[in-house]
């Protein structure tokens, strides 16, 4: 029987998202944490990051996706009473076999989601995640899981455990009662997330009389530089900390939208559902499943994932924002807007925030991931004690 308490050490990164660091943060205090890296705890440094991307972080990722086969990490010397590592989207690399989890938005990332290497390398990662040193794969949706079972084959399910991220309970609002709603967009990444078709529908909206405002943080691109005159548009600069986007904007928003072309989970979409905020966002990979089918989705029109949660490769590669800029898609932007103005009626927000926060209560509160990651870490460890 393993000793008392249990210690797992946490491979981080310093390009790990937020969503990750809230792991460490919040494990469960039965636990001994150890970290590789640095971990920020402190609203200052723990920014939302919304820059646009450096030439060196642009470079790395181009040296990730052409150059380099599989996502691995290097632990180094790990100490003896270490009972797991936890490691997100990489396989650990150590001077003596220890016992490791790896967690996954979705399988490709372990080939830096480069879909043709992972299929060309498919037995090597299949082996890799089969070992006896790999005792858990996390993922973070059914749909990350369906992806694997779907890609590495059925065997693998019996391995893998479906946990959330960590979601603090955000919903302070009791009401959506701005005059005229207020939508809020949030994205990095502005073509991808779709925050173009978002200009084009709402200037359409506005032109025929109907008030509607919306909320963009993120970099407008200066191609848009007009629209940031109209009365109807609000533009935040980037670089919130993590707390003044939930209690500035969130909570003064009236509906989130996310008519997003790609997304491997949806953060922010559950941050939205956390606040009680309606939701509007393109039915994209785990966003169905976020949001408990119960907030109003549209397909996208570009198909990222397959039915069967499997990447359609075409799209996947550096060239698909530009393929998304040299496109226009009216249709979509017909469904967007017939969503907008269903969500200007306050009885419609109101079952759809009623909604939101029953679905919040029931999937995602911190006790049910605690319970959850609990039972995660014992059967990784092969712990049978209470």
């Amino acid at each position: 029987m393993k000793h008392d308490p249990l210690t797992i050490h946490f491979l981080t990164r310093p390009i790990h998202r937020l969503r990750q660091q809230e792991t460490i943060l919040h494990c469960p205090e039965c636990f001994r944490v150890r970290v590789s890296g640095s971990v920020h705890t402190n609203g200052v440094e723990q920014k939302i990051n919304l820059k646009r991307r450096s030439l060196l972080r642009r470079i790395k990722r181009f040296l990730a996706y052409f150059v380099l086969p599989i996502n691995v990490q290097w632990a180094g010397r790990v100490k003896g009473d270490t009972d797991v590592l936890y490691c997100w989207g990489s396989f650990p690399l150590s001077y003596r076999p220890v016992p490791y989890i790896v967690e996954l938005d979705n399988p490709y990332v372990l080939s830096y989601y480069n879909i043709k290497r992972f299929r060309f390398l498919k037995s090597f990662i299949k082996n890799r995640l089969s070992a006896k040193r790999c005792r858990q794969i996390v993922c973070i949706s059914n749909a990350c899981r369906e992806t694997l079972v779907q890609e590495l084959g059925e065997e693998l399910r019996s391995k893998t455990t479906v946990l959330y991220p960590y979601v603090q309970p955000l919903h302070t609002r009791t009401s959506t009662s701005n005059t005229p709603p207020l939508f809020l967009f949030i994205a990095n990444d502005f073509f991808l997330k779709g925050g173009r078709e978002l200009l084009f529908v709402f200037k359409t909206i506005n032109a025929a009389g109907i008030q509607a405002r919306l909320r963009m943080v993120t970099n407008l691109p200066e191609m848009f530089s007009e629209f940031s005159s109209a009365a109807w548009l609000e533009i935040i600069t980037p670089g919130l900390e993590k707390n003044e986007l939930f209690t500035t904007h969130f909570a003064n928003a009236d509906v989130f939208i996310h008519p997003t072309y790609q997304d491997s989970f949806g953060m922010v979409v559950l941050e939205a559902l956390a606040y009680g905020l309606p939701i509007i966002a393109t039915d994209v990979y785990a966003i169905r499943e976020i949001t408990g089918n119960t907030q109003i989705l549209i397909p996208p029109p570009i198909t990222y994932f397959d039915s069967s949660y499997c990447a359609v490769a075409e799209y996947w590669n550096p060239h698909f924002e530009n393929m998304i800029q040299a496109s226009r898609f009216p249709d979509f932007e017909a469904q967007l807007e017939r969503c907008i103005r269903e969500c200007l009626e306050v009885e419609k927000r109101k079952t759809l925030r009623q909604a939101a926060l029953s679905v919040y209560a029931h999937v995602f509160r911190p006790e049910i991931r605690e319970e959850a990651f609990i039972a995660l870490i014992k059967r990784a460890c092969n712990d049978q004690t209470s």
